[in-house]
């Protein structure tokens, strides 16, 4: 999605939440023609109180997602991962995710929109190329990632 796109074309809006007090990270979604948030939380934390604290959306927890392994701090990309599946209408996928595999892929994007913004003299995000459409197709450990 391009950075300048109208509000009125936006159905979701994904915002990375920071859980307070227990250093994590969980994945809210924002259905914005369906007034509900969806809360996509890879660890266990106290959701009792987050409905009787919002006015203005029904929030749904999703429970039944890939979990991190205990006492790893990969709860941000676990974040970052159902984020992109769910951005591009996937669900999130059934057992755990490779966290390092994730980590080497977003890095690997990450430096190639970089190269491509710095190739085209941008500065902004509303200023770089065009990035490609995503063929929605789900990687495995050993697939190779081509950025091109």
């Amino acid at each position: 999605m391009h950075a300048a796109i109208s509000w009125h074309m936006v159905d979701h809006v994904f915002v990375p939440v920071h859980v307070k007090d227990e250093f994590h990270w969980v994945l809210a979604m924002i259905s914005l023609n369906d007034k509900l948030n969806d809360y996509y939380k890879n660890k266990a934390i106290d959701s009792s109180s987050a409905q009787e604290e919002n006015e203005f959306f029904d929030i749904v927890f999703i429970d039944n997602v890939p979990q991190q392994t205990h006492g790893t701090l990969d709860c941000g990309i676990y974040m970052l991962a159902f984020a992109e599946y769910l951005s591009y209408g996937q669900g999130i996928p059934e057992g755990n995710l490779d966290a390092s595999f994730l980590r080497s892929r977003y890095a690997t994007l990450l430096w190639n929109y970089g190269q491509q913004k710095n190739d085209a003299g941008a500065i902004s995000d509303n200023e770089a190329p065009p990035r490609h459409s995503r063929i929605n197709v789900a990687f495995e450990d050993n697939d190779t990632i081509q950025t091109d």
